[in-house]
């Protein structure tokens, strides 16, 4: 009687070259980890914008809070219109006058960090007709930059 010999061992060698192999690639990731060799992943935040366009001369912006309230310094907003022209920013606080400035300038917003504070960015003569595009970016007290709001209105 003639017996074949089986061949279950390279499938054995096989996963037992592969889990090795994830072994030290895992043991890689963590020492590079732990000893600072990763480049630092910023931390996103969380805060709720929104924006509305009640009537074609303006466009109200309001804070909602959120969960990273408490870290936020300020926010910066711009508006610009599809149609081109100057923008004149208000904000909620009434010691802040109005400023004027071209579409595609930046003017800084203090948030008072109340739910409903509102932004009205105003533009004579139903400049904003369509497809504007509204930015607010958040600047928080770790120095971290970052996006909470993009849209078109």
């Amino acid at each position: 009687m003639i017996r074949r010999k089986s061949e279950s061992a390279v499938s054995e060698t096989i996963s037992t070259v592969l889990a090795v192999a994830l072994t030290v690639i895992l043991a890689a990731l963590v020492a590079a980890y732990m000893f600072g060799m990763m480049p630092n992943i910023p931390i996103s935040r969380t805060l709720a914008y929104s924006a509305a366009q009640p009537d074609a001369d303006t466009i109200v912006i309001t804070y909602h809070g959120g969960p990273d309230a408490s870290s936020l310094n300020w926010a910066t907003v711009e508006v610009s219109p599809s149609g081109g022209g100057a923008v004149t920013y208000w904000n909620s606080s009434p010691s802040v006058p109005a400023i004027t400035v071209p579409p595609s300038d930046i003017t800084d917003m203090n948030i008072d960090n109340k739910v409903g504070s509102i932004m009205t960015v105003t533009k004579s003569g139903g400049g904003f007709i369509n497809k504007d595009h509204v930015v607010v970016t958040g600047h928080f007290d770790n120095g971290q930059d970052q996006v909470v709001l993009d849209m078109l209105i």
